[in-house]
């Protein structure tokens, strides 16, 4: 449902430009350079420093209003001059801006202009356009993630046990070593892209996050599958797939039991194999917990809000549970979404949440949590004021187990003097004399 207000009163979209930017750091050796003022890299660069607890390797072209009104040609040529002086670098990731889209520029003329006037480049370019004024944080994501498998994804003889990940910007970096460590246990051999998982490891800030090797996008149309997590990355994993010739995967709501189930019973089809059994032991725990969570969360009430992939996989998370959504509030529209999802701002949620048990949002609806006297369950990005961000896992049945935890805790702790988590019938022990 598209939004009817007016105006914007507490943002919750962030711009296409952070997403592809976020998304081209996932591979190693890589420099996001935005095409645009400083000051818009330096936001980019601190919502995402906070939220990663390291230093975004994000780059700007210093473009003044001469260089704006006349294209800035000069000044991109010496940004990418810049950028390859300082570092050894594959790739260079160029995303456009506001004034780059509103000025009309072509930005794949201004890649082949670039590209003619370099000397012994030693990155390859690819330019995404992702104007900010329109979509949000995970269409910027999707748009860079189908350039560079459009860039990388070569037909190639396949390789039994390679297979192609394509997280959405809604998996953290534990999310998605999680994803490699399970596939690994099917004795499979996961390529990601993009890779945030080097996130979690502290490194010198110019070396990025790490990320997924060249090498390794070289051979990713050897995969055997192709599987996507979240409804904005079901095009770039189509795509790849029909490269490939193989089939594709698409996890739309990729949390949960139902989710994990389906996820293990594909990786089991895909390599041969049965479940390890330290996955079937983790389901049974998952089970029990649900099991034990029931009391707590019948009849509880929440209201989501972030990227419209993150609230649909958390509503469809909530459902599983047994807890009502009352509202989902999303940055941008997406296909397919209604009722209850309507495109808003933090406001909205604000006004939606009024009557509810729980707000799961990203860090900025703190203001909102508090003035209503409702917990907040910190969830999607940017989560600026806890430092686990990173390192919290939503995949697989212990990510499940894990956010039943917490989401269990703060329902508990807000229904201060009932009885939770005791059996039936069970009753206290009189006190001797």
């Amino acid at each position: 449902m598209v939004r009817t207000k007016p105006y914007v009163a507490e943002p919750l979209r962030l711009g296409q430009s952070i997403g592809a930017a976020l998304a081209f750091s996932g591979v190693a050796r890589s420099a996001p350079l935005l095409l645009g003022a400083q000051g818009c890299a330096a936001v980019a660069g601190s919502l995402l420093a906070r939220h990663f607890r390291r230093p975004a390797p994000i780059r700007a072209v210093a473009m003044n209003e001469t260089s704006a009104a006349l294209g800035g040609e000069r000044e991109i040529e010496k940004a990418l001059a810049a950028a390859e002086r300082d570092e050894p670098l594959d790739l260079i990731g160029l995303v456009t801006g506001g004034v780059n889209e509103t000025r009309g520029d072509d930005l794949d003329g201004l890649l082949r202009r670039l590209n003619r006037r370099r000397q012994r480049p030693s990155a390859e370019l690819i330019g995404v356009s992702t104007p900010d004024f329109s979509g949000s944080l995970q269409d910027g994501w999707s748009r860079a993630v189908e350039r560079m498998v459009e860039f990388f994804a070569r037909p190639a003889e396949h390789d039994s046990r390679r297979i192609a990940l394509l997280p959405g910007c809604h998996l953290t970096p534990a999310d998605v070593e999680a994803l490699k460590s399970l596939c690994l246990g099917f004795d499979l051999k996961p390529v990601v892209l993009p890779d945030l998982s080097g996130a979690l490891d502290r490194r010198d800030w110019k070396k990025g996050f790490a990320g997924v090797a060249f090498d390794e996008l070289r051979a990713i149309g050897s995969s055997i599958a192709a599987l996507g997590f979240g409804a904005h990355i079901r095009k770039a994993c189509e795509s790849l797939a029909d490269i490939c010739r193989v089939p594709a995967y698409v996890f739309d709501a990729p949390f949960g039991l139902s989710a994990t189930d389906e996820l293990i019973r594909i990786l089991s089809e895909i390599s041969g194999r049965t479940a390890p059994q330290a996955q079937r032991k983790a389901r049974d725990r998952l089970i029990d917990v649900l099991a034990d969570s029931a009391e707590i969360f019948s009849g509880s009430r929440v209201a989501v809000a972030g990227e419209a992939d993150m609230a649909f996989a958390l509503a469809a998370l909530f459902g599983e549970w047994g807890v009502d959504v009352e509202a989902a509030i999303v940055a941008a529209s997406a296909p397919g979404l209604r009722a209850p999802f309507i495109v808003g701002d933090f406001q909205d949620l604000e006004m939606a949440a009024a009557d509810c048990d729980l707000i799961a949002a990203p860090s900025v609806a703190r203001r909102a949590a508090q003035r209503l006297g409702v917990p907040l369950w910190r969830c999607g990005l940017p989560i600026t004021d806890r430092i686990d961000a990173p390192f919290r896992v939503q995949i697989g049945y212990g990510g499940a187990r894990r956010m039943i935890f917490e989401v269990a805790a703060l329902l508990a702790e807000r229904t201060q003097g009932a009885t939770v988590g005791v059996p039936f019938g069970w009753s206290a022990p009189e006190a001797n004399g």
